[in-house]
């Protein structure tokens, strides 16, 4: 097999094909790779912000079943009640420490019998 200038010059510019057809491959490939580090990186950042909006929202969340439950209309129901005992009793008591007091009238007499 002889090797003539057409056979030559066409192997040759195949091998410039394919290596160029290399380079160019490669250098796409870092391209990309480049480009998966800073999609990776963002997507990263915005889980972080994910978490932290999904950790402030279950706070929000758990606040306001709180505030929900203490202005319920029957605990609020069950807090006036108690609360209107508390204001019967103490006047109720207020009214036996002042008959008590009557009764004692300030005076004491003496103890017979005592030292």
């Amino acid at each position: 097999m002889e090797l003539d200038a057409r056979l030559l010059i066409t192997l040759v510019g195949m091998i410039a094909s394919v290596v160029a057809s290399f380079v160019l491959t490669r250098a796409k490939c870092i391209e990309l790779e480049e480009d998966i580090k800073g999609i990776i990186k963002r997507l990263g950042h915005l889980d972080n912000n994910l978490d932290k909006n999904d950790t402030a929202t279950q706070i929000a969340e758990q606040r306001v079943s709180v505030l929900s439950k203490m202005l319920d209309p029957n605990s609020r129901e069950h807090l006036h009640r108690s609360l209107e005992r508390l204001a019967v009793e103490v006047e109720h008591l207020r009214a036996e420490s002042d008959r008590m007091r009557k009764m004692h009238n300030g005076i004491h007499p003496p103890i017979k019998g005592g030292s």
